[in-house]
């Protein structure tokens, strides 16, 4: 089974047209002819290559890949400056360069060139006409720049809204859609995504991971009113079981409460005495 990309396919068609070109065949019948072979694309070209992105819109004739991603470049760039919420990053309001100068035609050329790479690189052009992108990375050009989120999102509109008017296929759209709201976080410096990633009370979160309330709960491990509790219940409320009638009882002691055996005893110790005596 022959596996063949989206390059070897271009090639092939191109390499037709040339013939038919060079055999005097008019420009719209070569064009024709090229767009009944691109046709065959699908049964064709079966290598992943030949699905991406940007491969898929472009044409190896009518449209090559550096002219698909110039079209939307040029596209977003006139949005833009329309705009007057970000006209302000193009002439010189909120970004040190003034690119509607005429004396920066060449930078604004720069700029294009940059975006026409970054895009080609990211939507998967592979036919060999964009360069590969080696500029900044998206953090590092955006990071002094006041995009707000309002602002991110219109660029972005203003992208999907030109490719709606050339692609019916609303999952193709969608990828689009996606990846570019996939690089908030790179771009928007004002969005509200920072504010989530770096919110103090997610976090840090004093109140969940210190909770003094909770780990030192002064009101449970010391609880004096629970330990001390017993309180005192002393159970020796004065059960001093001083009963002091029982234990000390000196009435009963001391009572020599004379019982007559007693009596007995003396008068006779008495009687044994004055016998003595005399």
């Amino acid at each position: 089974m022959l596996k063949i990309n989206y390059d070897a396919h271009s090639s092939f068609i191109e390499v037709v047209i040339d013939k038919l070109l060079a055999a005097n065949f008019s420009v719209n019948d070569s064009e024709a002819v090229a767009d009944a072979l691109e046709s065959f694309r699908p049964q064709i070209c079966l290598e992943a290559d030949c699905n991406i992105f940007c491969n898929k819109y472009s044409h190896p004739v009518t449209m090559n890949n550096s002219e698909l991603i110039e079209l939307v470049v040029d596209e977003t760039i006139s949005g833009c400056l329309e705009s007057s919420n970000l006209k302000r990053f193009f002439d010189g309001t909120d970004f040190p360069t003034n690119f509607t100068d005429p004396s920066n035609g060449l930078l604004l050329m720069a700029l294009r060139t940059h975006l026409v790479e970054f895009f080609g690189q990211v939507l998967g052009c592979s036919d060999g006409t964009i360069g590969n992108y080696n500029g900044r990375n998206l953090t590092e050009i955006h990071k002094n720049m006041p995009i707000n989120l309002a602002t991110f999102m219109e660029f972005n509109q203003i992208i999907t809204d030109f490719l709606a008017t050339v692609i019916t296929n609303t999952t193709d759209l969608a990828f689009v859609a996606d990846y570019l709201a996939s690089l908030e976080s790179q771009i928007c410096t004002n969005c509200s995504q920072p504010t989530t990633t770096n919110s103090p009370t997610t976090t840090n979160s004093p109140t969940t991971t210190n909770s003094p309330t909770t780990t030192n709960s002064p009101t449970t491990t010391n609880t004096p009113t629970t330990t001390i509790t017993t309180t005192p219940t002393i159970t020796t409320t004065p059960t001093n079981t001083n009963t002091n009638t029982n234990t000390n009882t000196p009435t009963s002691t001391n009572t020599p409460s004379p019982s007559a055996s007693g009596v007995q005893v003396l008068v006779a110790f008495g009687l044994l005495l004055l016998s003595l005596a005399f």
